[in-house]
C-alpha cells in the first residue's frame, strides 16, 4: 500500500504544480479567470532525465519526489485508513499553499477560507474537546501573528494570519505549538542568514512556506505524545 500511495503520491505532486500556476487566477479576478488555462507540463522528473533544464525544475522536482516520499511514510505507519487518508490530503493542501506563496507571493483567501470551514466542522464532528482545542489552537496561532502584522506593519500579510489561524485550526492546542516551533524556527534562520549576506528579509522571503513546512513535518513526525 505505501509503495501504491507514493505513486499516487508523485502524480499528486505533478498536479499540485499545474494547479499553483492555475489557482492565483482566482486572486486576479474576472479577467484573469477568463485566460486559457496554462497547459499541463511534464512531469520534472522526465524532464530531467530527458536532460531538459528548465528555470523552474528544482521546485517542481523537489514537489513530485517529496509529495511521493510523504505519502509513502504516511501509508507506512500503523494509522487508520481514514487518518492516513485525511493526513494526505492535509499534506498536499500544505504543498499547495507553499507553491503558490513561492511563485506569487500570495496566500489565497479561496485557499484558507473553505479550509477553515472545513476543519471547524471536522473538530465539531469529532466532539466538544476536539473543537475546544481548535479553536484555542486557533486563537494562539492566528492572534500571535495578527499581533506582530499589527506591531511591524509589512511584515506578515493578511494571508499569513489566516493561514496561522488555520493552522491552528487545523492541529489544534496544543498540537499547533510543535508546528509554530519549526516553522518560526525555519523563518527566522533564513532570515538571520538573510541579513547576514546583506538582504532584506522584509522584502526577499515568503513566510507562508515556512509555516507549511511546520506543518508538513508535524503531519509526518512530531515528537508530543499528546498528537
Amino acid at each position: 500500500m505505501a509503495l501504491v500511495m507514493a505513486g499516487l503520491g508523485w502524480i499528486a505532486g505533478w498536479l499540485a504544480d499545474w494547479l499553483a500556476d492555475v489557482l492565483p487566477r482566482f486572486a486576479a479576478g474576472r479577467r484573469g479567470r477568463r485566460e486559457a488555462l496554462p497547459p499541463l507540463r511534464p512531469p520534472a522528473i522526465g524532464q530531467a532525465l530527458a536532460g531538459r533544464r528548465p528555470a523552474d525544475l528544482g521546485q517542481r522536482l523537489a514537489a513530485e519526489v517529496l509529495s511521493a516520499v510523504a505519502l509513502g511514510l504516511i501509508w507506512l505507519q500503523p494509522e487508520s485508513t481514514g487518518r492516513a487518508l485525511a493526513l494526505s490530503l492535509c499534506w498536499l493542501y500544505f504543498l499547495l499553499v507553499t507553491l503558490i506563496d513561492l511563485r506569487v507571493r500570495l496566500i489565497l483567501d479561496v485557499m484558507t477560507l473553505p479550509a477553515m470551514l472545513a476543519a471547524l466542522i471536522y473538530h465539531a464532528v469529532s466532539g466538544p474537546e476536539a473543537l475546544r482545542a481548535a479553536l484555542l489552537g486557533g486563537g494562539l496561532a492566528g492572534g500571535m501573528f495578527a499581533t506582530v502584522a499589527w506591531l511591524r506593519p509589512g511584515e506578515l500579510g493578511g494571508g499569513d494570519v489566516k493561514l496561522a489561524l488555520l493552522l491552528g485550526l487545523v492541529f489544534g492546542f496544543p498540537g499547533i505549538l510543535w508546528v509554530l516551533l519549526v516553522g518560526v524556527g525555519a523563518g527566522g534562520v533564513v532570515a538571520v542568514v538573510l541579513l547576514a549576506r546583506g538582504h532584506s528579509a522584509r522584502s526577499s522571503m515568503a513566510y507562508g512556506p515556512f509555516l507549511c513546512l511546520g506543518a508538513l513535518i508535524a503531519l509526518i513526525y512530531t515528537p508530543l505524545p499528546w498528537m
